[in-house]
């Protein structure tokens, strides 16, 4: 269960983090950018704690975890395109295909597509990987 604290610990971290930032300028949209990549962080991270130290069902928690996934890189392109002070989000039409793909990616985390049947083994998390999780994995890299 230790692991399970850990994991749990860090991604509340993470969103206090998020918060903080957040507060200091609640309008700022550098701040809020970055409080949306600190709770896809924070529920990347929770994921992970869900499918190894819970008995909540593993093809959730591991939907949540790819999910969440799917987000950080989007979160990371609106932190630099708003970093240090833009007034506004302006997204060009690669960053809007890129938004495209990721809410995609998103929605797909929670259908075979992205992972299938899941198990747990010895303390390890096996998972069964969609027809559409090589393209995933190009789009997270």
């Amino acid at each position: 269960m230790t692991g399970g604290f850990s994991l749990t610990t860090i991604a509340f971290l993470n969103l206090a983090i998020g918060y903080y930032v957040l507060k200091q300028r609640l309008r700022a949209i550098p701040n809020r950018t970055f409080a949306f990549l600190a709770i896809t962080i924070s529920l990347w991270t929770f994921g992970i704690a869900l499918a190894y130290h819970s008995s909540l069902d593993l093809l959730l928690s591991t939907a949540l975890t790819f999910a969440a996934a799917s987000l950080m890189p989007l979160a990371v392109l609106y932190v630099f395109l708003t970093f240090p002070d833009e007034p506004h989000l302006s997204l060009d039409r690669l960053s809007k295909i890129f938004t495209l793909l990721g809410i995609a990616f998103f929605v797909l985390s929670f259908t075979p597509f992205i992972i299938a049947p899941a198990s747990r083994h010895d303390n390890r998390v096996l998972i069964v990987y969609g027809a559409l999780y090589p393209l995933y994995a190009l789009y997270i890299c």
